[in-house]
């Protein structure tokens, strides 16, 4: 039997409803009926809670409208028709802080953009035109007035649609590539045109502050609610026994091509690092010897941490079995013959200016700009300078000192130039077989 005050929650909840429902059809009516033919005209009947009704009525269409425009264009990326990972935008949540990227895209972004493209879509806050009628009064052009007036007004509904298309086309300078999406573009601006139009119904209505309101909830719904979901880390495997502790993380990328490697007399440390990445760490061999049957797999993100306690723990070789079990691969090898390039002491006068006192522990940072290295070997250098070239080094110089490397990201030859010409070591094309690994996903 269903008590009371059951009985009131259930209908509470079926007139809220109710009224949701109600006021997102009439808001959807009215801005119908204003796209059909907007006027430069401000809704002086409304009040704040009206206006915040409708602000909330058009963020529920906004985001209707916008999942189902996304969901077409994700279609179009999962068959290979477009390629959105050449968006700038991606780079920035990449390269950026999640709190810089929300600050930036949901609050600072927004204002500018509405300042830029919807301010001027009243006339009496058009400034520019203003100014000009201004001028044209003090010189005595009094009619100057009413025939921008009348204009306007003439023009409004092109003039309107044009600020929306101004700020969709806006929105392709995020894409490196237009050549490849050229057939596409209208889609691709569909979310923009779409938000542009309501942000512009808003500020008509009720004033800037309600178009940078809604511009800033879609931004905060599209933008900052996945982006909180993405920065967290989920624990993939948490072993502790007598003989070693090994955590591992999977983690959204935040910084890109950013990786941090530190290694300990007892201990590993890897910081946001690709599993392809670290795998290669691990199996002592260049990225490009070794092959993924799985990208999604290659390229996830890892946090790792592992501390040794007994010295007959062989670190490697335990976190690769671990790993093993954790994410169901094996490992196949074979020889095949590669063109390498051998790294060389040119110059070892030169190389030991940069010779560090041996420590018991090396430090490894790469970031998209450069590559600094701390008490390394040159077996090190070679492992991690690999992975920014497409080309394959190695080194089989038998040296136990460390030393300390830091380079800008550059192309191949000039990379060669300054090995040569500041660390006096030089690389040298050669074939040779070498030994290829294949790491094997099992279908899970």
């Amino acid at each position: 039997m269903i008590s009371s005050e059951s009985t009131i929650t259930l209908n509470l909840n079926k007139n809220f409803i109710n009224k949701m429902i109600n006021s997102i059809r009439y808001t959807f009516q009215e801005v119908r009926q204003f796209l059909k033919n907007p006027q430069d005209k401000r809704d002086l009947n409304s009040e704040r809670r009206v206006n915040s009704k409708q602000l909330f009525s058009l963020l529920a269409i906004d985001i209707a409208i916008m999942v189902i425009l996304m969901s077409m264009i994700l279609i179009l990326e999962e068959y290979e028709f477009i390629e959105i990972g050449g968006h700038k935008m991606t780079e920035i949540i990449e390269s950026t802080p999640a709190w810089s990227v929300i600050l930036l895209g949901v609050f600072i972004v927004p204002f500018f953009e509405e300042l830029i493209f919807r301010a001027y879509i009243r006339l009496k806050y058009n400034l520019p035109v203003q100014f000009i009628i201004l001028i044209a009064s003090s010189f005595g052009k009094s009619r100057i007035k009413s025939v921008v007036e009348d204009k306007w007004h003439t023009y409004y509904k092109s003039l309107f649609y044009l600020s929306a298309l101004i700020f969709a086309i806006a929105h392709l300078t995020n894409y490196d590539d237009l050549t490849s999406i050229l057939f596409f573009i209208p889609l691709l601006i569909a979310p923009q045109f779409t938000l542009g139009l309501f942000s512009g119904y808003m500020r008509v209505k009720f004033g800037f502050i309600w178009g940078f309101y809604l511009h800033c909830l879609h931004n905060f719904v599209f933008l900052a609610i996945p982006l909180i979901f993405m920065s967290g880390s989920v624990e993939k495997l948490n072993v502790t026994n007598d003989n070693y502790q090994l955590i591992i993380e999977e983690t959204a990328p935040r910084n890109l091509d950013s990786e941090s490697f530190i290694y300990g007399s007892d201990s590993l440390f890897f910081e946001d690092v690709k599993m392809k990445a670290l795998l290669a760490q691990l199996l002592d061999k260049d990225e490009k010897l070794i092959e993924f049957s799985s990208d999604e797999q290659a390229n996830k993100r890892i946090n790792l941490q592992f501390r040794k306690y007994s010295d007959s723990i062989e670190s490697k070789h335990t976190i690769l079995e671990e790993m093993q079990n954790a994410y169901q691969f094996k490992i196949q090898k074979s020889d095949l013959t590669h063109s390498i390039w051998q790294l060389q002491i040119a110059d070892t006068a030169l190389l030991y200016k940069h010779k560090k006192v041996f420590k018991t522990s090396s430090k490894i940072n790469i970031s998209d700009k450069e590559v600094k290295m701390e008490n390394v070997s040159l077996s090190q250098l070679t492992e991690n300078i690999n992975s920014n070239y497409e080309y394959y080094i190695m080194s089989d110089i038998d040296l136990n000192d460390r030393f300390n490397f830091e380079f800008q990201k550059m192309k191949f030859i000039e990379f060669q130039m300054l090995l040569k010409n500041k660390y006096g070591l030089c690389l040298k094309l050669s074939e040779m077989e070498a030994e290829s690994v294949k790491v094997d996903f099992y279908e899970m």
